[in-house]
């Protein structure tokens, strides 16, 4: 491409010398030297030291004053693939505190008022769950990236339980059915549709993110097989003051935290530390608790994030906040601005009250994640997602659903941890721990149960052999003691279509956690996703 002149583009693109006429004509003698004389005298009395030394004084802090924005703009690009909000704290706060504060409107009737509306019930489905689509948005360049997405669901009555199941940014949809983009990253999704939409419809941009978000609640709910109720956007501007609103945080911290390289508001570092223990926390620390990395994993941060979420929702429920009038419009006032949904006041009122009464302890969360052992290395929970090797998407690095078998790639696992997750709800609010025994079954078959067990989200006691080697001919399973609930049992029992019985005392030296499974020489192994559901 050719370097434009300065002038080019511009109205004084006309009087550029290249494209100017010129007449010429002899000067006369005179004229000659009359002009010399002039640029003898110009030369002589104009102080061209002193300008120089003028622009040499300006020039060169201005010319050091670029080096530095230049650096700082690689600075910043350099900390926005560094940094990473862990804005999924956020959401649960929101559901337990914000939801109330937001019937309250700046200007509009009192809190008295308002508390005696009547309710409305949320959307739900016909077992009484409302699911919800919480994304946080969480870009600190304005770019409106939706770095934490996660389904939340609600059920008020059955179980009265919170499951929440967040979702990678880098999980890739191959197709879309319900959206103007036709594919892509989840944490693009909404924006590049937000962008379609109000491009093709002709929406203003509050509409076509109103219309963006349910479009990808749709998006996300055929992906999981579930239907999403209620959308909710959120911003993580307000987490500190969130948290110093409700009295700072109690967390228990696993180990010590001693970051060195944690980002500062000038994008240099600073250090955090915090000891192991117990501690309260305040805004700011909540924050770099949950963000700090550079010496843990991604794994330990997200566990930090869950245990922030549950510590907020105790500390609400301890002070009785829900009840203080005064804070709540405080709440209003500082998340009314970071705050899109499609809920309706009343609907607001309704999931006030039942934040208000839910069992604490029937808050789970879960996270997909691409650690999934195919390879023999480690396993976590939800492991249910690889990463496909780059150069099919153009150097970018996505995720896609693990596919028993592995083509064509499905959402069949996804699915049944879905069904397993918010449907059942019952087996992960138990959470039991498994002992898994060989008794005669094929090798390798007590290795393979327990991988089903431990990435749809259950945690492995023993993995081993019964003792002394013992054959059993039938398979079954027990309760390693007489106060577990034989219902969870019996759910077990059904999924894996093996009898329940009680727990032979030849079995019970290697029986640990709360329920053992031991294969006989009839077992043969199934993948979980080809199980019917109980």
């Amino acid at each position: 491409m050719e370097a434009k002149t300065p002038f080019e583009g511009s109205k004084l693109n006309r009087y550029h010398p290249l494209d100017m006429s010129f007449s010429i004509r002899h000067l006369h003698q005179e004229d000659k030297k009359s002009a010399k004389n002039i640029f003898k005298n110009v030369k002589k009395t104009f102080p061209w030291k002193m300008v120089f030394g003028f622009a040499f004084t300006v020039g060169k802090p201005l010319f050091e004053l670029g080096l530095r924005l230049h650096e700082r703009q690689q600075k910043r690009a350099r900390f926005k693939r560094m940094i990473s909000i862990g804005i999924s704290i956020v959401v649960v706060i929101a559901i337990t505190l914000i939801t109330f504060s937001l019937i309250v409107k700046i200007g509009g009737a009192s809190f008295g008022t308002f508390t005696k509306m009547s309710a409305m019930p949320t959307g739900s489905n016909d077992s009484g769950i409302t699911n919800m689509l919480v994304l946080g948005q969480g870009d600190e360049k304005g770019i409106d990236l939706t770095d934490s997405i996660m389904v939340v669901s609600i059920d008020p009555e059955k179980t009265e339980s919170i499951m929440a199941l967040s979702l990678p940014r880098d999980l890739y949809f191959l197709h879309t059915d319900s959206m103007e983009t036709e594919k892509g990253k989840l944490n693009l999704l909404w924006r590049d549709n937000r962008i379609l939409i109000g491009q093709n419809q002709g929406l203003d941009k509050e509409e076509a993110s109103m219309l963006s978000m349910r479009q990808l609640a749709d998006e996300i709910g055929n992906a999981l097989n579930i239907e999403i109720h209620h959308t909710v956007k959120i911003d993580f501007e307000a987490f500190e003051k969130v948290v110093d609103t409700i009295g700072g945080l109690d967390v228990e911290v696993a180990e010590e935290i001693h970051d060195e390289e944690y980002p500062d508001e000038n994008y240099g570092y600073q250090i955090f530390h915090l000891d192991a223990g117990q501690q309260h926390i305040d805004g700011a620390t909540a924050l770099k608790y949950v963000r700090t990395r550079s010496t843990t994993s991604d794994f330990d941060r997200s566990r930090r994030q869950q245990q922030v979420m549950s510590a907020a929702i105790a500390r609400a429920k301890e002070s009785g906040l829900l009840k203080k009038p005064h804070k709540l419009l405080e709440l209003y006032s500082i998340l009314s601005a970071h705050i899109e949904t499609d809920l309706k006041t009343r609907q607001m009122v309704y999931l006030a009250n039942l934040a208000r009464d839910l069992n604490r302890d029937n808050f789970v969360t879960l996270q997909l994640n691409n650690v999934n052992g195919l390879y023999g290395d480690q396993l976590f929970k939800g492991g249910l997602l690889y990463a496909p090797p780059r150069n099919l998407f153009e150097g970018d690095s996505v995720l896609l659903p693990v596919s028993i078998p592995e083509f064509p790639v499905t959402w069949k696992q996804v699915q049944f941890l879905s069904k397993l997750f918010f449907t059942e709800r019952n087996p992960h609010i138990a959470s039991p721990s498994f002992t898994v025994l060989n008794g005669g079954a094929p090798e390798k078959s007590a290795g393979k149960v327990a991988r089903e067990f431990k990435k749809f989200g259950f945690d492995l006691a023993v993995v081993s052999n019964t003792p002394r080697k013992e054959e059993v001919t039938e398979s079954f399973i027990s309760a390693n003691n007489a106060d577990f609930d034989p219902q969870i049992v019996e759910y077990f029992s059904n999924l894996i279509g093996i009898p329940a019985k009680e727990l032979p005392d030849s079995i019970r030296e290697k029986a640990e956690g709360d329920v053992t499974i031991v294969l006989g020489k009839d077992f043969e192994f199934n993948y979980f996703q080809n199980f019917i559901l109980p």
